[in-house]
């Protein structure tokens, strides 16, 4: 039996991008970059009726599942505070070179995307350039 149009093997079919200005390194706020940081979340339907949040924070991939509104409502707000927001379908293609060592890296991977990009801020490019559509 296919699953549901809107279930993706338990996986979002569209991911948001948050791509932030602000930096937990230090050294990275030296850097003249409009973005410090990109992060994603998306929405699992169907049964699971789970968001999932994934963000690389110096090191260490954490994952989150949040179904309870509070839950949610906080995550969202840690993600989107000072982030534009981009919208990406999620795609069955490979992504290009490694999938973790820092936020860009893996969120290519985690969407799909085949890019070059190096910094969030290359990423966004790449995304826009690739059929993102901007959320805010």
């Amino acid at each position: 039996m296919a699953p549901p149009a809107d279930i993706r093997f338990n996986e979002p079919v569209r991911w948001l991008l948050a791509f932030s200005r602000e930096t937990t390194i230090p050294w990275l706020r030296q850097l003249p970059l409009c973005y410090r940081h990109v992060s994603a979340f998306g929405y699992v339907g169907g049964d699971a009726g789970v968001w999932l949040f994934f963000d690389w924070r110096q090191n260490r991939l954490q994952v989150s599942a949040a179904r309870d509104d509070l839950q949610i409502r906080t995550l969202m707000h840690e993600f989107c505070h000072d982030a534009d927001l981009l919208g990406m379908p999620a795609s069955d293609r490979s992504s290009w070179g490694m999938a973790g060592g820092y936020c860009v890296p893996a969120v290519k991977h985690l969407i799909g995307l085949r890019s070059r990009a190096l910094t969030p801020s290359g990423l966004y490019r790449d995304c826009l350039r690739a059929g993102a559509e901007i959320i805010r």
